[in-house]
């Protein structure tokens, strides 16, 4: 309602039973200032009925903005006729309702030719159509779009809901119209019907709002604080602005920011200070109280009057993370305190880059020297700055660019990164200071505003497309010597954009050696006076009166303005501004001598059409000369790139058959409806059947867990194998396939398939954008059974160009003779770069893979093993040659052991272990394998390795048990009773002992980052997300009547044991239980290690020091509604969840069957 009075949105709702119900109004409306909107409700039945509105409603209203001349609208309701609709044809909706604008339906700037909306500009149109027809069963409603005269279906038809008599149908959808693109909307029903008065349409177009985790913070009034003062937070900023959105993202107060949304962040200010002469100024950027000391601070010595403190740096934040800018200034005077202020011309702005996954990313400590660099009088030398160090989590690395082995930076081929540094420097006598970053080709250079003895930062960034990169500082002595050192609080980083072909973005240098008459009033840079070194994507078009942006956004825009002034003790202006308003500017007083460069960086917020101008003004009339190195540059930083990733439950194709096994079937998403907010996702994954293709190139992790199910029938001898293997491209061609299951990189064989066959795998391998890829297997059994409970999952993990690792596999089977502390050949991996396999740059051997990135990599095996029976099979990870001890209590670390067994002469089988460990750079990492038996080692087997960064880079942990737990059980008795009551062909985990595994520690070769509470035995998520698990136990037990005790290792969120196990028959000698996999987990969710042993046969289980937990967060993993409702239906429709009550004994027990329908029932699960 509106004012109370005036009904603007309805909808009426039968009610045909009791219970939930949810209605959604939505609608456009054209409101005056002052308007009152309400919502009520009424009951238009004759009878009583009993209303609650639950607190999970939302009202929600945003405005579109003015209806004017610029902003295309149409809302219009039908005129109904007594005529009625043909049946069976599409029929065009042509009599709408144009009143006059003081009605609720308005009309501004469009046309409706014969019914049909024409766009009157291009651009992105959101469509609100509600349809109610009279007396129809079954109807829908299509949309088409004229493009050059013809019309064609924007999508398939819609259909209707039927309510008694009537059909309805409600929807909203976002399309594309180019300049009088035409849009008809069309209805068919079974019936003649006729259209209700209730119908509407509405069209609107979409103007740009500030939907990004962005803002922009501007000082209300000057703010003033005193010297030789303890530091103070400045205050008074505001951000609020008209469509600004800043509220979901930010609790914003006078003096902080509180972070909503976890993730990697730009955070920059820009400080324009008036104050005494000569004394120390600092700045720092503060986080939740504490100064953050990495790379936020700004200090200025022996300050001018008029000076400026710019700096910008990356901060990996934490949701409730309060971030704040604070100041102080010592000007050598203790007993005198004297005013300083900081300008309403200030500015301080944040935005969200995204996560270290998506975005590579590097942030290093500049290492102090001993002693001071020096540089000869009268000359000129360059210090490359290669000495950094980790001292804590502020600083990070998530992407291999920085190389602690060749000391250089590389970000591969044809990828934009930004680069930042500031320097915290030491000038020990007079002389020049410049900070080079950039490339030898294309660099920038930020001169030193400071010539004489003092400590001062020196801030600079680059946007660089070149694969090799620096940051550089450059000394220049007068006529003494000079020495100057980088000081604690030096910073260098840098992070990913994107790849050059998605990058909007443009560069431009000014000439050097250009004279600029500098007046007292602002004059604007002449066009002529840049050269455009860079525009990518049709970012802008460059005029007579400057740069014209052509796409609206937020921009990283970075100005070094280095010149040469002829007046010293002047104060220069700097100001970038557009549409005559100003954005960010800057004021600094001309040294006496030298070059000095103006930095000016922060976010801005343009507007498609609008000008960038730089513009100059001189407190005194004075003449500039632009400097080599000097320039602007900005991109588009609200075009998020996403982490596709998927994790379904699979099954086999129809194409297994019994009497086939050299068949090639495959393996496609199962869609079970249990479980699905955490067990099932996808998002830029699409699969047809078992065809899968992703949105992004890159590198992706490959998880399979659980166990297979066959078709078992006592008349058939069920020992056979089972092959399953995953390659990106791949072919169901098994002939003649340049990659096929026999040359996937990531492969699983075992050749003693039991009822219930655990198997794993984990790797990384290389996937194009335009490669099908697919799960493909053989299996020379009948069939492999829909109840089978094994999960596959593919998350997006970095960029091959920004990588370090490889996959590999055996160049040929290899023999391995019995016998401890065997190493592989020479040689004996190989990569051949197809079907998955790949290699990044520093990647030269693989059977001693030499380190070049400190930080945690995840290193994984799988080996296809063709052994005999009683082979007692184990592989240590091992640095330098040796064992990896670490401190914990009789055990080594990344190590696994398999008690392997065989019905026949000798079996194929398959091990997989994946660990995550800890390396420095200039280590070398090696595999070294044991076996009591002689075995052969197949070419199939893989070996994959990957960085994933430094601790700081990523949100998780990774623990250890450090020393043994012994697990006693019930007594036989009770067991036998248990066990011969509850006994029936498939294992239930009614004859389990669970209990939840305990003692997980951080500190021992672990870390801890971005959890809010310490992990002993659950995992407490701290922000949605996409989380590789990695779960690895190792286990003894105690056996009755010389059986083999049955364990399980499985997971459980919030206590809900997963709908996946991975099962072991384990003896008296150490067996190792490990699998990866990956889980989309909410805030707040528990993670727990399940550990079950079979009542019947165990009487005690003991977990070995050295078993493992680690979590680490990839991404986001976005599921739309739509998906998994589908998932739901398409389930319910693939299979009937059967419960049936079977006695025994006098007591019933419960159990669940999965039967696939038309299937046989009985044993097949």
């Amino acid at each position: 309602m509106i004012n109370n009075q005036t009904e603007a949105i309805s909808k009426t709702t039968k009610i045909d039973s009791e219970g939930l119900n949810t209605v959604t109004l939505e609608g456009i409306l054209d409101l005056a200032e002052n308007q009152i909107i309400s919502i009520t409700i009424s009951n238009p039945a004759s009878h009583y009925a009993y209303v609650r509105v639950y607190s999970s409603s939302r009202f929600f209203i945003f405005s579109k903005g003015t209806l004017g001349h610029s902003i295309a609208a149409l809302s219009t309701h039908y005129n109904p006729s007594s005529t009625k609709m043909p049946a069976n044809t599409f029929s065009k909706l042509n009599s709408w309702d144009i009143s006059s604008p003081q009605t609720l339906n308005h009309y501004s700037n469009v046309q409706l030719q014969q019914g049909e909306f024409v766009a009157p500009i291009p651009g992105y149109y959101q469509i609100n159509i509600a349809l109610y027809l009279s007396n129809c069963t079954t109807a829908a409603a299509r949309l088409s779009v004229k493009t050059d005269n013809s019309y064609e279906a924007i999508g398939p038809d819609i259909s209707l809901t039927k309510e008694s008599n009537d059909c309805y149908l409600e929807n909203s959808l976002l399309l594309h119209l180019d300049t009088n693109d035409t849009l008809r909307l069309e209805v068919k029903s079974d019936k003649k019907y006729t259209v209700l008065s209730n119908t509407s349409y509405q069209v609107i177009f979409q103007t740009t709002y500030t939907l990004w985790p962005a803002a922009i913070f501007t000082l209300q009034q000057p703010f003033q604080f005193k010297t030789n003062s303890a530091p103070v937070k400045v205050s008074d900023w505001s951000h609020h602005t008209e469509g600004d959105w800043n509220d979901m993202f930010f609790n914003a107060s006078k003096d902080e920011i509180q972070i909503k949304t976890p993730g990697l962040y730009l955070f920059s200010y820009n400080l324009v200070v008036k104050a005494t002469a000569g004394g120390q100024f600092h700045s720092e950027i503060v986080v939740s109280g504490n100064a953050a000391g990495d790379g936020g601070s700004c200090q200025r010595g022996n300050a001018p009057q008029t000076f400026t403190c710019t700096t910008s740096t990356l901060l990996n934040l934490m949701e409730e993370d309060k971030v704040a800018v604070q100041v102080w200034m010592n000007d050598g005077t203790k007993a005198k305190q004297s005013s300083v202020q900081v300008s309403t011309s200030s500015r301080m702005t944040v935005t969200l880059l995204g996560d270290t996954r998506s975005h590579p990313v590097f942030k290093l400590n500049v290492q102090p020297p001993k002693t001071a660099y020096s540089t000869k009088a009268n000359s000129k030398d360059t210090k490359t700055l290669t000495d950094f160090t980790f001292p804590n989590t502020s600083f990070f690395q998530s992407g291999a660019v920085f190389s602690n082995v060749t000391k250089t930076f590389n970000s591969g081929k044809d990828i934009g990164f930004l680069l930042l540094n500031n320097l915290q420097l030491n000038l020990q006598n007079d002389g020049y200071l410049t900070s080079v970053i950039g490339s030898e080709a294309n660099n920038t250079m930020v001169y030193s505003k400071d010539h004489k003895k003092s400590h001062f930062s020196l801030p600079a960034s680059d946007l660089t497309l070149d694969s090799q990169f620096y940051f550089n500082v450059s000394a220049e002595a007068t006529k003494t010597a000079l020495k100057w050192q980088p000081e604690s609080g030096s910073v260098v980083s840098g992070v990913y954009v994107d790849k050059t072909e998605n990058m909007t973005c443009f560069k431009a240098q000014l000439k050097a050696n250009t004279k600029l008459q500098c007046s007292s009033k602002w004059t604007q840079i002449p066009v002529k006076h840049w050269n455009l070194k860079l525009l990518l994507n049709d970012i802008a078009t460059v005029t007579k009166t400057g740069i014209q942006i052509a796409k609206s956004g937020f921009y990283l825009t970075s100005l070094n303005f280095a010149v040469k002034a002829n007046t010293s003790n002047t104060v220069i202006n700097v100001k970038i501004s557009s549409a005559q308003h100003l954005n960010l500017s800057a004021s600094e007083t001309s040294p006496a001598d030298g070059v000095f460069s103006i930095f000016l960086q922060a976010i801005l917020e343009a507007t498609s059409g609008q000008n960038v101008d730089i513009q100059v003004k001189c407190q005194t009339p004075t003449e500039i000369t632009y400097a080599k190195g000097g320039g602007l540059f900005a991109f588009k930083v609200d075009e998020r790139r996403t982490s596709p990733g998927m994790r379904k439950r699979f099954t086999a194709y129809h194409r297994y058959r019994y009497g086939h096994s050299d068949r090639i079937g495959s393996f496609y998403p199962y869609y079970s409806y249990g479980n699905g907010n955490f067990e099932q996702f996808r998002q830029d994954i699409q699969n047809n059947n078992w065809k899968l293709t992703v949105a992004r190139s890159g590198l992706y992790l490959i998880t399979v867990v659980g166990y297979v199910r066959t078709y078992t029938y006592y008349y058939v001898d069920n020992t056979d194998h089972f092959e399953l293997g995953f390659s990106s491209p791949t072919s169901m061609n098994a002939t003649g396939a340049t990659c096929s299951l026999d040359s996937s990189p990531l492969y699983f064989k075992d050749s003693d398939t039991k009822n219930d066959e655990s198997l794993a795998l984990t790797g990384f391998v290389s996937w194009d954008k335009n490669d099908i890829a697919g799960f493909l297997g053989r299996f020379g059994y009948y069939s492999v059974s829909y109840s089978s409970r094994f999960y596959m999952s593919i998350q997006f993990v970095g960029d091959k160009d920004t990588s370090s690792g490889f996959t590999a596999t055996l160049q040929k089977d290899t023999s391995l003779a019995k016998g401890q502390n065997h190493q592989l050949p020479k040689q004996s991996w190989t990569s051949d770069k197809k079907c998955g396999q790949y290699t990044t740059k520093d990647a030269a051997q693989f059977e001693k893979f030499k380190v070049s990135y400190t930080g945690y990599y995840v290193v994984a095996m799988n080996l296809v093993l063709n052994h005999g029976d009683g082979c007692d099979f184990g592989f240590c990870f091992t640095v330098g040659g040796k064992l990896i001890k670490g401190g914990v209590k009789g055990s080594n670390v990344g190590c696994f052991k398999q008690h392997l067994r065989s019905e026949n002469q000798t079996s194929t089988s398959t091990v997989s272990n994946a660990e995550l460990l800890y390396l420095k750079a200039g280590q070398v990492l090696s595999v070294q394998l044991s076996t009591n038996l002689e075995l052969t080692i197949s070419k199939k087997s893989s070996f994959s390795v990957f960085y994933l960064g430094t601790a700081g880079a990523m949100l998780g942990f990774s623990s250890l048990i450090n020393t043994a737990i012994k697990r006693p059980l019930p007594s036989y008795r009770s067991r036998y009773y248990h066990y011969h009551y509850y006994y029936h062909y498939h294992d239930n985990d009614n004859d389990y002992a669970q209990y939840v595994v305990a003692g997980w520690d951080t500190t021992i070769m672990g870390f801890q980052n971005g959890i809010k509470s310490s992990v002993n035995d659950t995992f407490v998520c701290s922000q949605d997300g996409v989380y590789m698990v990695m779960a690895k136990l190792h286990v003894k037990a105690q056996i009755q009547m010389n059986q083999t005790c049955k364990v399980k290792l499985q997971l459980a969120v919030d206590g809900e044991v997963l709908d996946f196990a991975f099962k072991r028959d384990v003896g008296v000698s150490a067996n190792t239980l490990s699998f990866t996999t990956t889980l989309r987990l909410e805030k707040w969710q528990g993670l727990t290690v399940r550990l079950s042993s079979k009542l019947t046969t165990c009487t005690s289980v003991d977990i070995e020091a050295g078993s493992s937990f680690s979590v680490v967060y990839l991404g986001k993993g976005e599921v739309c509604g739509k998906e998994r409702h589908e998932e739901d239906r398409n389930g319910r429709e693939r299979e009937e969840r059967r419960e049936r009550w079977i006695g025994g004994g006098g007591r019933g027990r419960k159990e669940r069957r999965w039967v696939r329908k038309g299937g046989w029932g009985g044993r097949d699960g």
